[in-house]
């Protein structure tokens, strides 16, 4: 095989791995977040509880190791953090009950 087509093949493999690692998940709008904490995890995100992260009440069924913060009033929104490699995202929430309104990245990705 030729070198150059050894070194295309080459960069080829680790752009699509970069852009493997550094894509936010997949996860449709409205999911529960129970299901999309089953989601993340299956696709090797790790919770990460974040230094300057607000504590939240036991009884709150938006408490998750992974909380941010999450508003008291208004649409009861959460945003949750997540780590993958040197990806931190937040996963944003609304509702008592939270539910997937958007995913973005903090850091890394």
């Amino acid at each position: 095989m030729k070198p150059a087509v050894v070194a295309a093949a080459l960069v080829f493999a680790a752009s699509a791995a970069f852009a493997q690692q550094s894509a936010l998940p997949k996860i449709a709008k409205d999911t529960g977040y129970p299901a999309a904490r089953k989601t993340l995890l299956a696709q090797g995100y790790e919770p990460v509880r974040l230094p300057d992260a607000s504590a939240c009440e036991k009884d709150d069924p938006r408490c998750f190791t992974e909380a941010f913060a999450c508003a008291g009033t208004g649409l009861a929104a959460c945003v949750y953090t997540w780590r993958r490699g040197n990806s931190v995202i937040e996963v944003r929430t609304i509702g008592e009950q939270p539910i997937v309104d958007s995913i973005r990245c903090r850091s890394g990705c």
